[in-house]
C-alpha cells in the first residue's frame, strides 16, 4: 500500500509496525512474485524499502512465512539481524521449524517470532481441548529451542 499507509505508526517511535513482505500462503505468490522496476521481486523490494527508507527509528519487522524458507533467508539477508520477523506458517500450513530457524535467524540466532495457530487452537475437538493445546504449544516451543541449539 506504501509508505503514506503506514507513515502514521511511525509517528510512534517507542512502537512496533510489521509490514507485510512475503507471506506463508501460496497465493501471495501470485502478487509477491512480481518483478518491480528494479527487476526484483516484490517481496525483496519491499524488504529493501523498509530496511533503508522507512525503518528510521529501528521499529519496523517484517511478516515472513515459514513456508518458503529459501525467500525467509534471502529477506534476511536483505534486511540485516536487527529487524525482527514475524513467521507464520509452522504447523498446519506445513513450514518446517528446523529450516524455517536456519533460515531466518539472526547472527545471534534470534530474531524472529515464530508463529503456529491452527496446530494449537485446533490441537483437540474434545474435552480436553485446553491440555491439548498447551502440550502442543510446549512442544512447537522445545522444536524451535532444539532448532537453535543446533
Amino acid at each position: 500500500m506504501g509508505f503514506d499507509s503506514i507513515e502514521p505508526y511511525l509517528a510512534w517511535k517507542d512502537r512496533g509496525i510489521i509490514i507485510l513482505c512475503r507471506t506463508s500462503n501460496p497465493g501471495g505468490s501470485d502478487l509477491q512474485f512480481v518483478e518491480s522496476a528494479s527487476g526484483e521481486p516484490l517481496y525483496l523490494h519491499v524488504a529493501s524499502m523498509v530496511a533503508e527508507k522507512w525503518n528510521t527509528h529501528g521499529q519496523c519487522g517484517l511478516v515472513v512465512g515459514a513456508t518458503f524458507p529459501e525467500e525467509l533467508s534471502k529477506v534476511r539477508a536483505r534486511v540485516g539481524d536487527a529487524m525482527p520477523l514475524l513467521v507464520p506458517g509452522i504447523g498446519a500450513q506445513g513450514g518446517d521449524i528446523e529450516e524455517t530457524v536456519t533460515a531466518g535467524r539472526n547472527i545471534a540466532g534470534t530474531g524472529m517470532m515464530i508463529n503456529s495457530s491452527r496446530a494449537i487452537l485446533y490441537a483437540s475437538s474434545d474435552e480436553n481441548w485446553k491440555e491439548e493445546a498447551a502440550r502442543v504449544a510446549r512442544e512447537t516451543r522445545d522444536q524451535i529451542n532444539q532448532a537453535r541449539a543446533g
